[in-house]
C-alpha cells in the first residue's frame, strides 16, 4: 500500500509541477508578446489558439480566429521571430506550427526507458 501511495503522490507533485511550468511559459510568452511584437493583439490571439492546441496550420488559426490570412501569417511569422513557435514541416504551402516549449514541459519524463542488456 505504502508503495502505491508514494506513486500517487509523486505523479500528482509531477503534475502539479508541470502545470506550474506551463502557467509560468504561458505569462512569460504573452509578457514578451505585449512588449516585443509588432502586431500583440492578432500576436496574443493567435498565442492563445496554441496554449489550447499545441499544433496548428495558418488556414486553421484563420478559420478559428476570422482574422485575414495576411493577418495570421504576419503573427505568425512574429511568433517566430520572438521564438514561440516553430514551423515543422518546411514547407511553403500547409505549413504546420508548433508551441515547442509548451510540448517539451508536457512530454518531461515520457521518454522511454532504456533497455537493460
Amino acid at each position: 500500500m505504502d508503495f502505491f501511495l508514494t506513486g500517487v503522490a509523486d505523479t500528482a507533485n509531477q503534475a502539479f509541477e508541470a502545470a506550474t511550468q506551463i502557467v509560468d511559459l504561458f505569462k512569460e510568452d504573452r509578457e514578451r508578446i505585449t512588449t516585443e511584437s509588432d502586431r500583440a493583439g492578432s500576436a496574443l490571439r493567435t498565442h492563445g489558439l496554441f496554449q489550447q492546441n499545441p499544433f496548428l496550420t495558418a488556414n486553421q488559426v484563420v478559420q478559428i480566429t476570422g482574422l485575414s490570412a495576411p493577418t495570421v501569417n504576419a503573427a505568425l511569422a512574429d511568433l517566430q521571430r520572438l521564438d514561440i513557435v516553430d514551423e515543422v514541416t518546411g514547407r511553403k504551402r500547409g505549413r504546420v506550427f508548433s508551441y515547442r516549449r509548451y510540448l517539451a514541459i508536457l512530454s518531461e519524463g515520457t521518454d522511454p526507458l532504456p533497455l537493460s542488456s
